[in-house]
């Protein structure tokens, strides 16, 4: 099973190509929109930092979200877009803050 689910599987790799190719192709014309994706992919890479960071993975996201599996398909997909929205939010303001306070210096070379 695992070969299907973790980050260095060959499925995992092959949708990702997919997903940057096909969003590649998507011509976006509202400045609007425009804006909140460029907000979001500035931090993007952040967020997947901190929350792969081997004490974060462990110790606050393995296996608390294990629970959702008993709840119906709606609730399930609502509760993992709100609490993947909650995990993005919460490492992009904490990117921001170590950001603000001078901690990643190797972004300022």
């Amino acid at each position: 099973l695992d070969l299907f689910i973790d980050y260095p599987s060959i499925f995992i790799i092959g949708a990702a190509l997919a997903l940057l190719l096909l969003f590649s192709q998507i011509n976006i014309k509202k400045v609007v929109l425009q804006k909140i994706i460029q907000l979001i992919s500035s931090v993007s890479f952040s967020v997947y930092l901190i929350h792969c960071q081997p004490f974060i993975f462990s110790y606050v996201l393995v296996n608390k979200f294990s629970y959702l599996a008993n709840e119906s398909a709606i609730l399930l997909i609502a509760k993992v877009i709100l609490f993947s929205f909650l995990i993005f939010v919460v490492c992009s303001f904490v990117f921001e803050l170590l950001n603000w306070m001078d901690c990643l210096d190797i972004f300022h070379h």
